[in-house]
């Protein structure tokens, strides 16, 4: 993982390359996303001053590679884990990457090509000197940050993270992962080659874009990525028609009964076989020592490197079990579970709880995990957050992560998010910070396996339309999946990247999101069942199926209720006082 930044500046009488700087808060922030190293290059072209800067978290290859990386006339940029299959395993991202732009030999269409087949969560930023052209994107599925921002100066700023500020940024956007973007630097046109055919919303963000660079942007044909081509599934199974007769009978054993049928369990060994096969690109790609003993050499670590923001709920103990499979049974794995001091509107002297809804789940599940695997050191690391300790990351850090979103509800995942990544915390009562430097999150899973009561809703609730209760469904998870990266993933990379930390998401792995986006909605969740059962129904079954029967039917809760950061009495979408309040300082 790292920090990367570009800041592009038009010449105005003869300015001098010195006189761009990162400002101090921003470098502050890539910084702590990248610890391990840090290196500028300034450029001049005809038209423009560039300035480059890479902070670098090492976690692959057998050496640390500085940023910006350049072979020749390229110059390379990444944030981010590239998983595409690889005959030199020994080299970086970077190095890799800048390989593959090289052999590319300036041929923009297969430069274009080799984009749209990269695997894994990246943002990228690459400049052609010869073509004096700068490239710039997100990858598909919009799992890392990228965010474009114009200066007062007129200064266009592309970098992982900023610091919130009107004074700093008049205007700041999260690039939307649309396609990869191009500035030509000599006749100043800007161009995108998206990965699919563009809908309203997505000429909405380009407009929204065209008014920060107050040029049109030049919409290519598609590039059509493979992993965006929805398929129709060759599995004809029906949650309903499997349960008809089953239903009647309250006495039968639902997951059972699904799972004596041969398609269905075939379906689920696929997910299990796909999430699998994610995790291990997941874990293996790191260096096989925590932070602590990396910075100190310590070639014996015995300390957990690979940790889990952990509920309890299906998704992260479906993680759980599955990174159990694949790491030697030696390691130990951190399981965080964050909890907030409860709000206390009456100023009573009441005793602090930290008991929340998702504390609970996590003790239930982790005794299953030791039933499960008795052998391996399950570190449940218990973050209990005061209100004061709160109210000060909400002054001070958190709110220029979250930039430049700015609800409610990013202000409270957030603040999940940043504890939870930090780690300080108590096991059985005796202090504990982690030192994992892989964070695994269960991102994508709701919107994926229908979980979330807005999918019941759409079921259940009487329309005045033409549209099957199913087909309602299959439109909200459509509606949910593309808004993923703008509602959640990019934020999340900023909040947890802050603490030197990368999270990685195994259920957005581009297999198992092609697989799983194929099925209808019949084929992964059932709502005419209880909350518990019928909610990711089929990632339920593939839990059962690993054993799984306790947390099998736990309820899904949002995570800023089952931590309980959140008021309540708030609405979710409304603007967030703290954050906006940090922007005006």
């Amino acid at each position: 993982m790292c920090g990367i930044c570009c800041r592009l500046r038009r010449i105005k009488n003869d300015t001098e390359i010195s006189s761009i700087q990162i400002d101090d808060l921003t470098k502050v922030l890539l910084t702590n996303r990248g610890p391990n190293s840090h290196t500028e290059l300034s450029l001049q072209t005809d038209g423009f001053n560039i300035q480059f800067s890479g902070f670098v978290l090492w976690q692959q290859g057998v050496k640390l590679c500085t940023q910006p990386h350049q072979r020749k006339h390229h110059v390379v940029l990444i944030n981010g884990d590239i998983f595409t299959k690889r005959d030199d395993s020994t080299l970086s991202d970077t190095e890799w990457l800048t390989q593959r732009i090289y052999e590319c030999n300036d041929d923009e269409a297969e430069l274009l090509e080799m984009f749209r087949n990269l695997e894994g969560p990246y943002s990228i930023i690459y400049y052609n000197q010869n073509a004096n052209k700068l490239y710039f994107l997100r990858d598909i599925l919009g799992r890392q940050s990228l965010l474009l921002a114009k200066s007062p100066e007129g200064d266009t700023i592309i970098s992982s993270v900023l610091g919130a500020s009107r004074r700093l940024y008049s205007e700041c956007v999260e690039l939307p992962p649309l396609g990869v973007f191009c500035i030509n630097l000599v006749t100043e046109e800007i161009r995108l080659d998206p990965w699919q055919s563009l809908n309203a919303t997505h000429f909405e963000q380009l407009t929204e874009l065209q008014h920060i660079f107050q040029r049109e942007i030049q919409v290519k044909l598609p590039i059509h990525s493979p992993w965006l081509i929805k398929k129709d599934s060759l599995h004809c199974y029906n949650f309903e028609s499997i349960l008809k007769e089953s239903i009647k009978n309250p006495s039968t054993d639902i997951f059972r009964c699904l799972l004596e049928n041969k398609e269905v369990m075939s379906v689920c060994d696929e997910v299990i076989l796909r999430l699998e096969n994610s995790l291990h690109d997941r874990i293996s790609a790191t260096p096989s020592m925590c932070s602590e003993c990396l910075a100190s050499r310590n070639q014996k670590c015995e300390h957990a490197r690979i940790g889990i923001l952990f509920s309890g709920g299906i998704d992260c103990t479906i993680l759980a079990v599955l990174t159990d499979k694949l790491l030697d049974a030696t390691q130990p794995i951190d399981l965080i579970n964050v909890s907030f001091q409860k709000i206390n509107r009456a100023k009573t002297n009441v005793p602090t709880d930290y008991k929340t809804p998702d504390r609970l789940s996590a003790y239930q599940s982790l005794e299953e995990l030791k039933q499960m695997s008795p052998q391996r050191k399950w570190n449940l690391i218990e973050v209990d957050v005061t209100r004061d300790e709160l109210e000060e990351a909400l002054k001070s850090r958190i709110p220029h992560l979250v930039y430049p979103l700015n609800t409610v509800l990013d202000e409270s995942l957030g603040c999940v998010l940043w504890f939870g990544a930090r780690g300080q915390g108590k096991i059985d009562g005796v202090d504990y910070t982690s030192n994992c430097r892989v964070l695994l999150i269960g991102s994508g899973a709701d919107e994926l396996f229908g979980g979330y009561t807005r999918h019941r809703n759409a079921f259940i609730r009487q329309y005045e339309d033409d549209l099957t209760p199913f087909e309602r469904l299959e439109r909200e998870l459509e509606f949910d999946f593309n808004r993923l990266p703008n509602r959640n993933l990019a934020r999340d990379d900023r909040v947890i990247g802050d603490h030197g930390v990368t999270a990685r998401s195994p259920y957005l792995e581009e297999k198992l999101v092609h697989f799983i986006r194929a099925l209808r909605p019949y084929q992964k969740c059932y709502p005419m069942l209880e909350q518990g059962v019928g909610d990711k129904l089929l990632l339920r079954l593939c839990g059962f199926r690993l054993g799984l029967r306790e947390v099998a039917t736990l309820k899904k809760r949002a995570m800023q209720f089952g931590s309980r950061v959140a008021d309540s009495k708030q609405n979710a979408k409304d603007i967030s006082e703290s954050l906006v309040q940090i922007l005006n300082n």
